[in-house]
């Protein structure tokens, strides 16, 4: 069964981190790489499906692209 992206409010909060990480680099560059690396992390090490997993990691990258959009 194959998930759809975005369909539950995790999912989006998952993007918003993402968002969150580029707009903290040029202020605080290390929390945001702290933040990267945890969420990363984080997802390895959970209990769910590797399916699942990217999943998550590719709506953490799309707010990271949205943000590297509007935060050059």
């Amino acid at each position: 069964m194959v998930r759809k992206t975005f369909t539950d409010w995790t999912h989006i909060c998952h993007a918003i981190l993402g968002f969150v990480c580029v707009a903290l680099r040029k202020i605080a560059w290390p929390l945001a790489l702290a933040m990267i690396i945890a969420f990363v992390v984080y997802e390895a090490l959970e209990a769910e499906s590797r399916t699942d997993s990217h999943e998550d990691l590719i709506e953490f990258a799309v707010g990271f692209m949205i943000g590297l959009i509007l935060f050059p």
